[in-house]
């Protein structure tokens, strides 16, 4: 004959099987600290949110060729020889090129010299205009030194440059030529930053 092992209906108490949660002062003290890292994240985030619109806002970061840098489609010294580009273009154009043709966005079709001789004349009034000229003079030399070296890379059968095609485009006009360019371009850039003495290359005398 069996005999049945004694069950033990008592029950146990709401403490020992519920956890111990704490006081309530303990509790309250971990929901002050989950509201404080709750309130210090979106304090980071709203921050975080706040510089990620300043850098978008970044006029910089409107030129094609600063893209180009920041994924990794040219060097800084390549992006840097970029700027150097667009600069010698628009100073060679600023000096002798009337102001409609450095304007593709203006509506005025009349060819015009106004700005160009209103300029001359104030440089006359005010006795700069050596100053004026002797920049005029240097802006010509360094594009001709530019165009040196992209005569380098041009079509021997065409005749056309495609190299300064896809710089206008790049660095003067901020549009991006075809994604298939990116490494001839980028070749042509790293030929102006060693011609120039730009990044990398800062130890060459200009």
């Amino acid at each position: 004959m069996h005999t049945e092992a004694p069950v033990n209906e008592q029950l146990k108490p709401i403490s020992a099987t519920k956890p111990n949660r704490g006081s309530g002062q303990a509790r309250g003290r971990r929901r002050h600290q989950r509201d404080s890292a709750n309130i210090l994240w979106k304090r980071v985030t709203a921050a975080y949110d706040e510089e990620v619109a300043k850098f978008a806002k970044n006029p910089a970061l409107v030129a094609p060729v600063t893209r180009w840098v920041l994924f990794g489609h040219l060097t800084r010294t390549q992006g840097m020889a970029g700027r150097r580009y667009g600069d010698i273009v628009r100073a060679f154009e600023r000096y002798t090129m009337p102001p409609i043709a450095r304007s593709p966005r203006s509506a005025n079709l009349e060819p015009s010299t106004k700005s160009e001789d209103e300029e001359i004349e104030r440089r006359i009034n005010n006795d700069t205009i050596e100053e004026y000229e002797s920049d005029a003079r240097h802006a010509k030399r360094q594009y001709r030194r530019l165009m040196r070296v992209l005569d380098r890379f041009k079509d021997h059968v065409t005749g056309r440059n495609y190299a300064k095609d896809w710089l206008d485009f790049l660095c003067c006009q901020d549009r991006e030529p075809p994604a298939e360019h990116r490494a001839d371009v980028a070749n042509v850039l790293s030929a102006v930053a060693r011609e120039f003495g730009v990044g990398e290359f800062k130890r060459r005398v200009q």
